[in-house]
């Protein structure tokens, strides 16, 4: 075989030895770059579903890390409290409501219950907030007494003011009716409280302090459907005062255990027994009618509870 033939053969094959790993480069390398397309892309595929875009991600994402800024809160304890029975009677002669006695006012003690409803909004300066709380204590109290129950209701808003990172200040302002039953009738005090306080917390450990006075409250009488009208009672004065104290435990920062202890102090001054004849009831003494009597209601309730945020 001539030289010139065999060098040509071998140049073929060399060049096709080159020329096969360069097709297999050039296959590969299109296969490898749309698998790392692939691998990069911020796309979820669930079974039977079709892919969630990175922004729709995004957004599910931050709604779940965000909270609603919803709080419920149980809580359980003891109260004593008073009773109102007719403060302008002598003390030997019949109450408005026929029966006689020596005391205007009895004392009580009872279980205590309530709950509370609250949403909170943080800005970088305060947190702003709202509540809906009530609480219901009753007793059968002293012997040959009716049956006796405090019930209170209360809607507040205000705001915790950010001094440092462990310290707040606290404003409100709350509307609050406060109710002393005997039976189905009753005394109510409805008030319109201005409140501020103190509110620490350092390592998942709470404290707080609060008092408030009412600028704008009445004495009413309220009586079982059917029985008499409901009101407010002409000729009385009231002053209301709250203060409130409680310790508290947070293990996560959507949990709090807590104790609290709350006061509130009425003094309500009566003159004559004009507003309950004007709400039907058959007052008989009318040598008491331009007399006047102060009474003093306190109710304290100690309890312990717990708090969910959501």
């Amino acid at each position: 075989m001539p030289v010139y033939l065999f060098e040509k053969q071998y140049l073929m094959i060399s060049r096709k030895i080159v020329f096969l790993p360069a097709i297999a480069i050039a296959l590969s390398v299109p296969s490898a770059f749309a698998a790392e397309k692939e691998n990069s892309a911020s796309v979820v595929r669930t079974k039977n579903s079709e892919p969630t875009p990175p922004s729709i991600q995004k957004l599910y994402a931050e709604r779940k890390a965000k909270p609603l800024g919803l709080s419920l809160e149980l809580k359980l304890g003891a109260a004593t409290f008073n009773d109102l029975q007719t403060p302008v009677a002598d003390i030997e002669v019949m109450r408005i409501d026929g029966t006689s006695t020596e005391q205007d006012v009895g004392t009580h003690q009872g279980i205590s219950i309530g709950g509370a409803l609250s949403y909170e909004s943080n800005f970088s300066l305060a947190t702003v907030f709202g509540k809906l709380d009530a609480s219901r204590a009753s007793s059968s109290g002293p012997i040959g007494a009716p049956p006796a129950s405090y019930i209170r209701l209360s809607v507040s808003g205000g705001s915790l003011w950010n001094v440092t990172p462990y310290f707040r200040i606290l404003t409100d302002i709350e509307a609050r009716r406060s109710s002393y039953k005997n039976t189905d009738n009753g005394h109510y005090i409805d008030a319109i409280l201005l409140g501020g306080g103190l509110e620490g917390n350092y390592s998942g450990f709470g404290a707080s302090i609060k008092a408030g006075m009412a600028p704008v409250s009445q004495t009413g009488y309220s009586q079982s459907a059917g029985s008499g009208l409901t009101g407010s009672l002409e000729n009385t004065e009231t002053n209301l005062s709250v203060f409130d104290a409680s310790l508290s435990y947070s293990p996560s920062n959507d949990t709090k255990f807590f104790s609290s202890i709350n006061q509130e102090q009425v003094a309500i001054k009566f003159s004559g027994l004009n507003g309950y004849r004007k709400l039907g009831l058959n007052v008989e003494s009318d040598n008491v009618q331009n007399s006047s009597k102060i009474v003093q209601l306190s109710t304290t309730t100690i309890n312990v509870g717990a708090r969910k945020s959501f």
